[in-house]
């Protein structure tokens, strides 16, 4: 940890740390409670409605301590609304997939959101990226092929739809990157929910279904807040600790996905799956170290 914290005390690298995992264990949860809805029979632009309507109030907080409403002030709003259309891609390709997909199975497809970024940075940031990361992604992508089995009994056709989650995630962390230079972190996300919001609710009318049951209400009520809270969390763990710190413990998700997984529907990823997410994993974690070395040298990146 360290090398990794230099200049960061080790109080609020460990605070950051803690905030990262409880948001990640979150996020999880949120997507289970999805995936659980999404079984039920409600449609994706239903959970999204929900996730977002629900999701405003734990957003309140962040806004007040980032400055107040006068911070939603912008001169970015195309930017604002490139990521928002990015960030909707992104859960409404993942809540499809996962309607379909063991949960860990899913959750490792998503991962390659940090690959789709690594390249994504190149023309967006213009980020030089050099052999070491170029070949972090490609082994990342080999770990695709391997999970997804391609040509085998067990493909599913989905699983591209989680893998276009986690190229719309990239689109979304790397304009958050940008927007990061000018605006407030409350701005960033109070914008993130609208731009889920109101396209979920122009589109409810032809995807309601109303739910019977008092326990598929509280199912919708605390997803949304769930996935607020986490937001919320993930927030204050960079603020207390820097993203290459916090960048690895995102790997941590796939233990609660594999936990719940198995505990609701009595899943569990297959042999390749674990080779697949090896892979996934690997390469991410080096992409990870890689930025926090660029990063402690302060030069533009050439590895």
């Amino acid at each position: 940890m360290t090398s990794l914290t230099a200049g960061v005390p080790r109080d609020r690298a460990l605070r950051g740390i803690g905030f990262a995992l409880l948001a990640y264990f979150l996020f999880s949860l949120m997507d289970a409670t999805a995936k659980y809805l999404g079984g039920a029979g409600y449609s994706v632009m239903q959970l999204i409605f929900f996730r977002s309507l629900f999701g405003f109030l734990p957003v309140i907080p962040v806004v007040q301590g980032d400055g107040g409403w006068a911070t939603l002030r912008t001169r970015r709003p195309l930017l604002h609304l490139v990521r928002s259309l990015a960030v909707m891609g992104a859960i409404t390709t993942f809540f499809i997939g996962i309607r379909a997909m063991p949960l860990a199975e899913a959750l490792t497809l998503a991962f390659t959101g940090p690959l789709f970024m690594t390249l994504l940075s190149i023309p967006l940031l213009r980020e030089k990226v050099g052999p070491h990361r170029l070949g972090a992604v490609l082994v990342g992508f080999c770990g695709v092929v391997v999970a997804m089995q391609p040509g085998a009994d067990t493909f599913r056709l989905e699983a591209f739809y989680l893998i276009a989650s986690g190229f719309c995630f990239a689109l979304a962390s790397v304009l958050t990157r940008r927007l990061g230079r000018t605006e407030g972190n409350g701005a960033i996300i109070f914008y993130s929910t609208l731009g889920q919001f109101l396209p979920a609710a122009i589109l409810l009318p032809w995807g309601w279904t109303t739910p019977t049951d008092w326990e598929h209400w509280a199912l919708f009520v605390a997803m949304g807040l769930i996935g607020g809270v986490g937001l919320q969390c993930m927030t204050l763990g960079f603020r207390y600790a820097p993203a290459s710190l916090i960048a690895p413990f995102e790997y941590t998700a796939l233990i609660w996905a594999t936990l719940l997984g198995w505990a609701i529907w009595h899943e569990f990823p297959t042999i390749h799956v674990w080779y697949g997410a090896a892979l996934l994993v690997a390469s991410g974690l080096y992409i990870a170290w890689r930025e926090a070395v660029r990063a402690r040298r302060r030069v533009l990146p050439v590895a």
